[in-house]
């Protein structure tokens, strides 16, 4: 379980693939740190406009996955 990253190109394995395809509602897995970062983004956005507490805080919980690019 792992993400193996060289550069700005992306593998996730084991737990981490799983979670992302889980969190993020995502067919594939992401090739890149922008595809990994906004495929978060859009779900964290998504569960914003749902404008409860509960959605404030999976979005807020989305957004720390974010990587550093």
């Amino acid at each position: 379980m792992a993400i193996i990253r060289l550069g700005h190109r992306l593998r996730l394995t084991g737990g981490d693939a799983a979670n992302y395809l889980k969190e993020t509602g995502r067919s594939q897995l992401p090739r890149t740190v922008n595809e990994y970062n906004q495929a978060f983004i859009e779900a964290a956005a998504s569960w914003a406009l749902t404008d409860t507490p509960e959605g404030m805080l999976m979005s807020a919980v989305l957004l720390s996955f974010l990587l550093e690019e």
